[in-house]
């Protein structure tokens, strides 16, 4: 019996320390990063969060309707983008605020390029 125990105990161990490496490691968002998410609406917009998703998702996105999900395909009314709706797509896609972030600042960079070459090629006024 005290074999048992002793084993029982070591595994235990274990997969306690197995589960602090890879919790990490994946560290996917969960419905409780509404404060993170909130941060990232206010800091690069409801617009280009849903850009993102829609990429990544096949071009569907969450919504919020009247307290449960649904998902909508193409472009939705903003306003029922809500961080909980954006905590559950990235649920979806096994994506970390940290994957959503990088790729929010991707998005960016490339919306900055695009405007100067717009600016490059817009008429100089004479």
């Amino acid at each position: 019996m005290g074999d048992f125990r002793n084993i029982a105990k070591t595994l235990l161990l274990v997969i306690s320390l197995l589960c602090a490496i890879i919790q990490p490691v994946l560290g996917y968002a969960s419905m409780g990063d509404e404060k993170s998410i909130e941060g990232l609406i206010e800091s690069y917009g409801k617009d280009n969060i849903v850009k993102v998703i829609l990429e990544k998702r096949d071009w569907k996105v969450t919504i919020q309707k009247n307290k449960s999900f649904a998902d909508a395909y193409g472009k939705p009314d903003l306003s029922l983008i809500t961080p909980k709706s954006v905590a559950y797509d990235l649920k979806i896609l096994k994506m970390s605020i940290n994957e959503l972030t990088y790729a929010l600042e991707e998005l960016q960079m490339q919306q900055e390029i695009q405007n100067e070459e717009n600016d490059k090629a817009a008429p100089v006024p004479t």
